[in-house]
This record gives structure tokens, sequence and C-alpha cells, in this order.
């Protein structure tokens, strides 16, 4: 069971403005303390801001979000895109 905030370990769907603000406030240092781990982000568009925000932090990224479902231990996969059709996918996925 998780229950520190800084014992989960996070991938996110969608790297564009919303996924930018999301990495930007977990890498902030007000949250320094409680920073969960972000093993990876991914975005269909490479030159996308917050994919390339998390490269720039040494984090795993990809244009195929397939990919983060092998990452081992995974516990929270974050979608963050505008894309209604891609949470169906998801769910499906999972």
């Amino acid at each position: 069971m998780i229950e520190n905030l800084e014992d989960l370990k996070i991938a996110g769907i969608g790297g564009g403005s919303r996924g930018k603000l999301l990495l930007q406030a977990i890498f902030s240092e007000a949250a320094a303390e409680k920073r969960p781990k972000i093993l990876g982000v991914a975005d269909k568009n490479l030159r996308a801001g917050g994919l390339q925000y998390a490269q720039e932090k040494g984090i795993f990224t990809t244009s195929d979000y397939r990919e983060l479902f092998s990452i081992p231990e995974l516990d929270l996969i974050l979608e963050l895109t505008p894309d209604d059709s891609l949470k169906e996918i998801i769910k499906e996925a999972k």
C-alpha cells in the first residue's frame, strides 16, 4: 500500500502544456520533500513542451504511450491529453 506521495511511481500520457505544468509543479522547490518518482512521459509530438522538459530532467520519454504500460513497478498513469478518444483506448488496454 502506498502511504506517501513520494512513494508513488508515475507516468504521464500527454506532454503538452498540461503535462509540462504538472511536471513543473512536481519538480518545484516547494514539492521537493513529497516528490513522487516520474518514470515516463509519452506524447506523439516529440516537440511538445512537457516531453522536452521531461527529457531535460532525465525522465524516459516516448511517442508511443503503450510503452509506458511495460514500466516495472508503475503505480499510476496520468492521462493529460485533451483527446477524449484516448481515454477509452487506455481504459481498454488497462
